[in-house]
């Protein structure tokens, strides 16, 4: 079945800023620095808000009681695998193998083996590791080989969510939305933070930032479809500044150090700013973020998401072996080059074209119309 909804990509722009952003707060030692851009961690929720707002858009009209050509659960689910799954198994594999390098040159590759066969194994089954890999990532985080795959868990777990509430219609969807939102800022108040789902710890949390994200971008998009098109013309470039200016104001919280984290901000930022954004930004459409390099940026940004982890682990090894390199802003600037240039081709060869043979080799063919007569 083809699902057909007018682009917006001026969202995938967002995306991509998100995903740059993710990709900087990781790579700070590489620039020699103390901090860079400490609060990105604040972008994964965006990304949920984003899910949830396009989800809503592009598949509501045929999930929800009554759609004129209703798609299956399974049809549904078979695009959001052909969509996170290939790439999410070749960053898996990309881990683990410089992983099983890093242990063989350490001499340690006998005594984690367990250990690293266990990791494997959950990974691709996309399954958090509950048990003890501590030789395998000093943070014992739920995905070692994809330090960030406790975010595609949760994107996967609310698809689910998704098309199964949706075809009992979304009830009570803003009810859900506000009782997860507390939760979440009860589950946090002792952190200060959000920046929690990556650890055994904490994983409720990440379970909590995806349901109200997802939640927040239902909801978004349901105002966005109910819009008066007529009534909006004239308040677009108002709104495509306010758009604007709203990602400029979240850009300067992800920059500012982490002695200026306030869970206060965050929550905010998650419950209004976020979804502000998002339903501006598809009303108004802004020209600089619907063409040229920010749209480009977006078409990588899952690439840029789930690789540069372990690009970032390649680089590190190699500058600790060549004694004249050390990290500075313009090794750091070379590095990023690199990862925009890898994700851009792993986009192009690979995840586009994996998305389609998944799509064709596993999409049920329509059943021929019967003639009349």
């Amino acid at each position: 079945m083809t699902v057909s909804c007018p682009h917006l990509p001026a969202l995938d722009s967002l995306r991509g800023l998100a995903a740059l952003a993710v990709c900087l707060m990781h790579a700070t030692p590489l620039f020699g620095l103390s901090a860079l851009a400490p609060h990105a961690y604040v972008a994964v929720d965006f990304f949920f808000v984003l899910s949830g707002f396009v989800l809503y858009y592009r598949y509501a009209h045929v999930l929800l009681p009554g759609a004129q050509r209703p798609m299956g659960a399974g049809a549904f689910m078979l695009r959001r695998i052909a969509r996170l799954y290939p790439l999410y198994v070749l960053a898996t594999l990309m881990g683990f193998a410089l992983t099983t390098l890093w242990l063989a040159a350490n001499g340690n590759l006998g005594a984690e083996a367990g250990a690293s066969i266990y990791a494997l194994i959950s990974g691709l089954l996309m399954i958090p590791a509950v048990l003890d890999t501590s030789g395998l990532h000093d943070a014992q985080v739920l995905f070692p080989y994809v330090d960030l795959g406790w975010s595609i868990f949760w994107e996967m777990v609310m698809s689910v969510v998704f098309v199964f509430w949706a075809k009992a219609g979304l009830r009570f969807l803003p009810v859900v939305g506000a009782v997860a939102f507390l939760a979440l800022a009860a589950a946090t108040w002792s952190m200060g933070s959000v920046d929690g789902g990556w650890q055994l710890a904490n994983f409720h949390v990440g379970g909590l930032r995806a349901l109200t994200g997802f939640c927040l971008g239902m909801m978004t998009a349901r105002v966005f479809l109910a819009r008066d098109n007529a009534a909006k013309t004239t308040a677009r470039p108002l709104l495509a500044w306010g758009a604007l200016a709203l990602v400029a104001a979240a850009a300067v919280y992800v920059v500012l150090g982490r002695s200026f984290t306030v869970l206060g901000v965050e929550l905010l930022l998650l419950a209004c700013v976020f979804p502000a954004v998002v339903w501006m930004t598809a009303v108004s459409a802004p020209r600089i973020l619907s063409v040229g390099p920010g749209v480009v940026l977006g078409g990588a940004s899952y690439s840029i998401y789930l690789l540069h982890g372990s690009l970032l682990e390649a680089t590190s090894v190699v500058l600790k072996r060549i004694p004249f390199l050390a990290p500075s802003p313009l090794i750091g600037l070379i590095w990023l080059a690199g990862v925009l240039v890898a994700s851009w081709l792993c986009w192009k060869l690979f995840e586009t074209p994996a998305r389609r043979w998944v799509m064709a080799r596993f999409e049920r063919p329509k059943r021929p119309a019967l003639a009349e007569g």
